[in-house]
């Protein structure tokens, strides 16, 4: 407990900051006949220190209805003291009854002289917005191709009957997959005699840029597949963003928030003004961005909303739409939304929404 008191003395009026601890137990802390010790945090000790305000410490021990106290600057102006992060209380000395009276109005500083002791730090919970890439496939498979046209890859693939999505790329007549692409049908477009294997950290951790591009350039590809069910991806805006429901109605996302479980309007109808007319769609979406911070990835996750005319087709008034949402959704609407991506992202939301986890990678939580 902090309170402030005054009392009146020699004509002046002093004031004393004071924190209390009231303790039940029948021994205190290393407690014996003459003395005990009780242990504080460093943060703790950095607050009572900073201003020019006196500072006392009373400790009372309610089954003995004892109280003891002490100065914390004068006894803390000891280094050694300071670094145990502990006060030694002798019984005697310390005790905290009508003879202390004296000792408090010395420590007592005059009203006019300034007291300054700033507001107790909080303690707050950060959350980040970065989702941990938490695993990948061991190793990574380079080989040349027979072309260097990715549409013709494709058609080579599609020609023996695997459609092996969006988890691969083709720089010139150079492919770049977590698949072995010793294996078929990878062998329909590649030279197997220049088939490598390489360590995946080989390529996660390259300290060279265009390796770095290459990594995240796969990333994105092996996001995008395997949010295809349910996300579409605006490739101008560079969000990812739900899909319309089939018949365009409203649709809701379940989820568990911090606390309890919730749900949220992810893709919904907004009608013209006095009219049953719809005036556009608002669909829940974020911009993904892969980075790295030493030698782990992240996925950094910025809610966002994507707005279409017909649940399909770009809205031109979107700027607008948005400028407005964002005046009216505080801090706390945006951590929702963003508490619901990670949710989706890292689980198997409703069954087989979303994300399965695969031999490639997997998002932990925050």
């Amino acid at each position: 407990m902090k309170s402030v008191i005054s009392k009146q003395a020699r004509s002046q009026t002093v004031f004393f900051k004071f924190k209390v601890k009231l303790l039940k137990k029948t021994l205190l802390q290393a407690e014996n006949e003459n003395s005990f010790e009780y242990r504080f945090e460093e943060r703790d000790i950095d607050y009572w220190l900073q201003g020019n305000a006196p500072v006392i410490l009373i400790v009372i021990k309610t089954s003995t209805k004892e109280a003891f106290w002490v100065a914390v600057k004068d006894y803390f102006c000891d280094a050694k003291r300071r670094q145990s992060k502990k006060v030694t209380f002798d019984k005697r000395f310390n005790r905290f009854d009508v003879n202390a009276r004296d000792a408090l109005i010395k420590l007592a500083v005059p009203q006019n002289s300034g007291l300054y002791l700033a507001p107790r730090p909080k303690l707050e919970k950060l959350y980040s917005n970065l989702l941990r890439v938490s695993q990948f496939a061991e190793n990574l498979y380079t080989a040349y191709t027979f072309t260097e046209d990715e549409s013709k890859a494709y058609s080579a693939l599609q020609k023996v009957g695997r459609n092996l999505g969006q988890e691969w790329l083709l720089k010139e007549n150079f492919v770049l997959s977590f698949h072995d692409l010793r294996e078929a049908p990878w062998t329909e477009i590649c030279d197997l005699g220049t088939v490598e294997q390489h360590g995946v950290d080989e390529c996660s951790l390259s300290n060279r840029l265009e390796g770095q591009q290459e990594f995240v350039w796969l990333l994105n590809k092996v996001l995008r597949e395997k949010v295809k069910e349910d996300l579409s991806f605006d490739q101008k805006k560079k969000c990812y963003y739900f899909k319309p429901t089939n018949n365009l109605s409203a649709r809701r996302y379940d989820y568990r928030s911090l606390s309890k479980k919730t749900h949220r309007d992810v893709f919904q109808p907004y009608l013209k003004k006095n009219s049953t007319e719809v005036a556009y769609y608002r669909h829940s979406g974020f911009e993904g961005q892969f980075i790295r911070v030493d030698s782990d990835w992240f996925l950094e996750i910025t809610p966002t909303y994507f707005f279409t005319r017909d649940g399909y087709t770009r809205d031109k008034f979107e700027k607008e739409h948005l400028s407005g949402i964002k005046l009216l959704e505080k801090n706390p609407a945006v951590f929702g939304q963003l508490i619901m991506w990670a949710e989706y992202l890292i689980t198997p939301a409703q069954g087989d929404l979303l994300f399965k986890i695969t031999h490639f990678y997997s998002f932990l939580s925050r």
